[in-house]
């Protein structure tokens, strides 16, 4: 995705800007799922049980994205997933 950033570790993952776009990319360049991030690792998704085992099969919700580098680094693909940001320009939160 063009002006998107690479997160490799928690710390860039919490200092995320509010209100970006976060793409979870799996090891052969797909989009597995998007989210918005709402701050400090909070992300906002709907049907995000693919990478965070506390989310739900349906539905909007707010979840702890930072379980995917801890608890859930292993959950389905996860380990050979990659987190972009991109963040959103001209937008109000």
């Amino acid at each position: 995705m063009i002006g998107s950033h690479l997160v490799t570790r928690i710390a860039q993952f919490m200092k995320m800007p509010e209100g970006c776009f976060v793409g979870f990319i799996s090891g052969t360049g797909v989009l597995r799922h998007c989210m918005f991030h709402l701050s400090n690792g909070m992300g906002a998704g709907n049907k995000s049980d693919c990478v965070i085992s506390d989310a739900h099969t349906i539905g909007w919700e707010i979840l702890d994205m930072g379980q995917f580098f801890f608890k859930d680094k292993n959950l389905n693909a996860n380990s050979t997933t990659r987190i972009i940001y991109a963040p959103v320009v001209g937008q109000v939160i």
